[in-house]
């Protein structure tokens, strides 16, 4: 079962699945009080986790990663992409795609605890469901950031930026994210989600996305 952690400005998710659950993206810093009320309400102690996932390396989806290891002895997972910006901890360049860009620069979070990865994804994404028993699908979805990864489930998919939910809440449309580092990639990125039957997107910022719309 997906279950969204609803934060400051970014969407995390806990996936549960009987006793067991993994954590996909952990928030900016600042929202760190919140994410670990948001797990304990759904009944998961933080250290009860099989693991940390990560949709990409982003200050606001990857902020609270270190400190998720260091107290709760959590394994972060992330796709060799993003390597060099999470040791950084830095974002680093971001390339606008969007015309509503500028509206977002005052909710912008450059820097947060840099980090190297306990598992470092390569081609092969199969120490997900491996090593952490991960009870869905791993593909490699590259555009927003050239290590980005999306996470099936079903019908279902956790797309991290690789699209936006909308601005009006409750309204179940989406649209392109803010920044791309490659939006024609992103865009391909897009289709081959929407070709494995995905019925509901779950993306990184406001709320899941019906396919179709």
């Amino acid at each position: 079962m997906i279950h969204r952690l609803h934060l400051f400005t970014t969407n995390a998710y806990l996936v549960t699945e009987g006793a067991n659950a993994w954590l996909i993206d952990s928030g900016l810093p600042r929202d760190w009080g919140r994410l670990l009320r948001a797990i304990r309400a759904l009944g998961v102690e933080p250290g009860q986790l099989k693991a940390v996932l990560h949709t990409h390396g982003h200050s606001d989806h990857a902020g609270n990663s270190k400190r998720l290891r260091e107290e709760f002895n959590l394994p972060l997972v992330m796709h060799r992409g993003e390597l060099a910006r999470v040791e950084r901890g830095e974002n680093g360049p971001l390339t606008p795609a969007s015309w509503m860009t500028p509206f977002t620069l005052p909710f912008l979070v450059h820097h947060f605890p840099g980090f190297t990865p306990d598992v470092i994804l390569d081609d092969d994404l199969s120490p997900i469901i491996r090593d952490f028993g991960f009870p869905g699908k791993v593909l490699f979805t590259p555009g927003h950031t050239m290590g980005s990864l999306t996470y099936l489930l079903g019908h279902e998919a956790i797309v991290g930026d690789l699209i936006r939910g909308s601005l009006i809440p409750f309204r179940r449309s989406g649209a392109g994210h803010f920044y791309h580092e490659n939006a024609t990639l992103a865009q391909q990125s897009l289709q081959a989600v929407r070709a494995r039957d995905v019925v509901t997107l779950h993306p990184g910022h406001f709320g899941p996305v019906c396919v179709g719309k």
